[in-house]
């Protein structure tokens, strides 16, 4: 249970003072991050400009690898600021809600608990998650992450084989006990009918 009567005043003692240290730390992340983009913008002209027309490969490749050098430092700078946020703050809040829940920014449900749940009929060939949850609400087991799940589809043979990914899921996966028992296996569906043909799917059904 929680020290404090509301969330305002958890806002204030627990909250604000990280959030106003985040907030600084942000601004000059954002900072950072417009003069790379002016750095990075400059120097793609400058190539361009200096690089003779004829060399056509070079003239493009190499704007092409300053601009991607300059993604991966805004990535860089992005992540640190957003690693902060959820370690300091996100944590904080989970355990306002309930010191049962344990939150763990890098964590996700494990991909055999998703494809347990066979809501998705396709396989699942590549899957990744963040900011997992884990515990009890009151006297509901609960568990739930953000979750891609991706399924793969191979064209050609030999040497022209080529995989492609599409996504199946991409989302908030929830798992939680109700303490309610089924005598046979249940799949909960959306009412795809309703949603494909309206009013006449509903009385078709």
């Amino acid at each position: 249970m929680s020290k404090y009567k509301n969330f305002r005043e958890f806002y204030d003692n627990e909250l604000l003072p990280d959030l106003e240290i985040i907030d600084r730390k942000r601004k000059k992340v954002d900072r950072r991050i417009i003069i790379t983009l002016l750095i990075a913008a400059a120097a793609i002209i400058t190539e361009v400009i200096i690089f003779p027309r004829e060399d056509e490969g070079l003239r493009v490749m190499v704007p092409i690898l300053t601009g991607i050098a300059g993604f991966i430092f805004i990535s860089i700078f992005s992540k640190s600021y957003r690693k902060e946020f959820k370690r300091k703050i996100i944590t904080k809040i989970t355990s306002f809600v309930d010191e049962g829940l344990i939150y763990t920014p890098e964590g996700t449900v494990p991909k055999s608990e998703f494809v347990k749940s066979e809501i998705f009929p396709l396989s699942c060939d590549k899957y990744d998650g963040e900011d997992h949850f884990t515990g009890k609400l009151g006297k509901t087991d609960i568990e739930f992450s953000e979750v891609v799940a991706k399924h793969r589809t191979t064209r050609g043979s030999g040497s022209n084989k080529k995989d492609s990914y599409s996504i199946i899921f991409r989302g908030l996966f929830i798992i939680a006990d109700f303490n309610k028992n089924f005598k046979t296996h249940t799949v909960v569906l959306p009412d795809t009918a309703e949603r494909l043909f309206g009013k006449f799917g509903q009385k078709l059904q």
